[in-house]
């Protein structure tokens, strides 16, 4: 039996098992691609690290029954506009939740997310039932430390040494230029200074996607 699970991280009273299962579950990642035009080449495509999952899918809130119908998961389940209200509260809540699709025997998803967006309506026929559609985005946490804030591991302050950048660099296998500008510009953006540099555009010629293990580039400033 599979269960579809909304846990609320700073509040387990509020863990929210969905009573009736979606017939489907859409879940989309893509990766970012920064497309730049080069003179005598065309278009190059790099490529770094992956956007958000965006997950979403549609069931109903069934109407409460003293026998619950076969289509219900559990028994225990609350009323419809009380799970309207646990999503409202959810999308204009600031703090994640925990998105669990598991079987008997394993967590086939488990991912930190928010709620996006939550639409609910009424259908004819079926006035006690709320059918809704929600949006859940993967939640990615970012620590932003304070200016003049010391870690609380840091017992003395260290001075950061300055940026040296190494006078040339030997291409390894599975290199790119944008992955040797992030190891030593800290940015992947800044590849082009590699390219132009006169020697190493002699010895790459139109070759910016697929390096040579052992090629020698120079690093300018």
């Amino acid at each position: 039996m599979t269960e579809i699970w909304l846990n609320d991280i700073n509040d387990t009273a509020k863990n929210f098992r969905l009573p009736v299962n979606p017939e489907s579950i859409s879940v989309r990642r893509d990766k970012p691609i920064e497309t730049v035009s080069l003179l005598r080449i065309g278009e190059v495509d790099f490529t770094e690290g992956t956007k958000i999952a965006e997950i979403s899918f549609e069931s109903f809130f069934p109407a409460k029954e003293s026998t619950p119908p076969p289509y219900v998961e559990y028994s225990d389940y609350q009323a419809p506009r009380d799970s309207v209200a646990m999503f409202d509260e959810w999308v204009r809540g600031k703090f994640p939740l925990r998105f669990i699709v598991a079987d008997s025997e394993v967590k086939l998803t488990n991912l930190i997310v928010i709620v996006s967006s939550f639409e609910y309506r009424f259908e004819g026929g079926q006035p006690d039932d709320i059918y809704y559609t929600v949006n859940l985005r993967e939640w990615r946490e970012v620590k932003v430390r304070k200016k003049g804030e010391i870690p609380p591991s840091t017992s003395r302050i260290v001075s950061r040494p300055s940026l040296s950048l190494p006078k040339m660099y030997t291409v390894v296998k599975g290199d790119t230029l944008m992955l040797i500008a992030k190891r030593v510009y800290g940015n992947g953006k800044y590849w082009w200074k590699i390219f132009e540099q006169p020697e190493n555009k002699r010895k790459l010629g139109s070759e910016v996607t697929e390096l040579t293990a052992g090629t020698k580039l120079v690093i300018p400033k």
